[in-house]
Formats: structure tokens, C-alpha cells, sequence
């Protein structure tokens, strides 16, 4: 019997020259539907309420809300939608954020759109896609915790350079201090901490020292 089901999508970018383009793209391929279009996180927990789509396209760095910590709350919402991270920032870190969050494969925002839609119909059909990229990454850099640069605390995965930052703004640092201590400029210090937040599911400053104490990351 042929079945006439769509795949429900829904995108999830700041972009809407991006969003845009993937509509355009999606709307193409037959066995796709696209049901939603969202510039950010919260917007897009709204629409999955209404509308729950089976498979989110998910830019990681947007207003807001992060896509690590949407893809956080669709867990909770609902467990079956599968997300699917989407990014220009591929490095370790935010791949394994993104995992570690509910994302079930990550893409480079550089990829063809011919392994977007590859991507999104082995999902849909076996509940997995066979990344290279993504399973290079992971088995590096989690199941090889024998790298010297990772530590992993409560279920986050840290580096060295991270734990450093940490015990920085638990001596009572602040950004401008701690930008010249690691001679960066101010925005990597904000964007470092906000990532790291993001990373150990702190949404404060506050809540993340408290999390660097029981951890034994920040000394008493």
C-alpha cells in the first residue's frame, strides 16, 4: 500500500534568508512538509505545542532562547520529535551540547542541500542518520574521555580551558577582568559564558557557580 504521509518539519533560525531557503528547498521534496518557520527558540516551543512536527531543523546560536537549550525543553515537551542541530559553529564543544541535549544528528550550516534532505528521510525512516562528521566527533571527544582536555561533571563534558573560566568568575571576576587575565577580547568572554551556562544547564552566573562548588570546580 503506498502511503501518502509527509515528514512534519519545522525550522528553527534566526536568519530569514536562511529560513527562506530551506522552505524554498523543502517544499520541493515530496515526502517533506514544512509546518513550521521560527526565528527563535521560544517562538518555536509555542508552535510545537499547537503543531507538533515529526523531525526540527535547528540553528544552535539564536536569540532569545539557544538552540541547546530549546532542544532541552522539546525533550520535555515531547520526547519523539527529533532535532537535528544546524550550525556554522561545528567545533567540538557546540556538537557535543547539542547531543548531550536531545539532538539526534548535527549538520554543518556549509553541508549541500542534498544531505539535508538525507539527512531528515533516514530519520524519519530508521531513526538515525549515519553522519561521518558527527560520529568522528563523538567518539573522539566523549567516547574517549581519556583526552586530557576533557572532564566531565554532572553529565557536561568540560575542558580544560572551561573549568579554568569557571573558577575565574567564581573568584568574582568580571568579564572586562577576566578578557584581559586571558587576553581575549570582552565578546569572547561573554559568548564563553554563555556558552558554558548553555553547556551545564545553569541560566545565571549565580546558579553556575553554585554548580562549579558541588562539582568541586570553584574551592569554598
Amino acid at each position: 500500500m503506498i502511503t501518502s504521509y509527509k515528514t512534519k518539519v519545522a525550522i528553527a533560525d534566526d536568519c530569514h534568508i536562511t529560513r527562506q531557503l530551506l522552505r524554498n528547498h523543502l517544499k520541493g521534496i515530496p515526502e517533506i512538509k514544512v509546518v513550521i518557520e521560527s526565528s527563535n527558540g521560544k517562538i518555536l516551543l509555542d508552535e510545537i505545542r499547537k503543531t507538533p512536527p515529526d523531525i526540527v531543523l535547528m540553528d544552535v546560536i539564536m536569540g532569545t532562547m539557544s538552540g541547546i537549550e530549546t532542544t532541552r525543553e522539546i525533550r520535555k515537551i515531547n520526547p519523539n520529535i527529533k532535532v537535528i542541530g544546524w550550525s556554522v559553529h561545528c567545533n567540538k564543544n557546540t556538537i557535543i551540547q547539542m547531543v548531550q541535549a536531545g539532538a539526534i544528528s548535527f549538520l554543518d550550516k556549509d553541508s549541500k542541500l542534498k544531505q539535508l534532505r538525507e539527512c531528515i528521510c533516514s530519520i524519519q525512516k530508521i531513526g538515525y542518520y549515519d553522519n561521518k562528521y558527527l560520529t568522528h566527533v563523538m567518539r573522539e571527544n566523549i567516547m574517549a574521555l581519556e583526552n586530557k582536555d576533557l572532564n566531565t561533571y554532572d553529565n557536561a563534558v568540560l575542558t580544560d580551558g572551561e573549568i579554568h573560566l569557571m573558577q575565574l568568575i567564581g573568584s568574582g571576576k568580571n568579564n572586562l577582568q577576566m578578557a584581559d587575565e586571558l587576553s581575549v577580547c570582552l565578546r569572547k568572554v561573554q559568548s564563553d559564558v554563555r556558552n558554558l551556562c548553555d553547556k551545564t544547564n545553569t541560566g545565571n552566573i549565580a546558579m553556575l557557580v553554585k554548580y562549579g562548588v558541588r562539582n568541586g570546580i570553584i574551592p569554598l
